[in-house]
């Protein structure tokens, strides 16, 4: 399971950053480094992938170019 989840996410661009275990949950944290993902929109390509039992959006940054 654990290399599937990997897999779907660096696919998408993205890097596995830590997971921690907090209570019953385990959780992830995944890093975009590419400005071209549109990072609130593939959270709901995460959602809809049934890999995750919960997603959400932590913070987004912006960087001036």
């Amino acid at each position: 399971y654990l290399k599937e989840v990997n897999e779907y996410i660096n696919i998408n661009g993205a890097t596995l950053d830590s997971i921690s275990k907090n209570s019953i949950w385990y959780i992830a944290e995944i890093q975009f480094a590419d400005s071209s993902i549109d990072a609130i929109n593939i959270i709901n390509d995460f959602k809809d992938s049934g890999l995750f039992e919960y997603v959400y959006l932590d913070f987004v940054i912006h960087l001036n170019k």
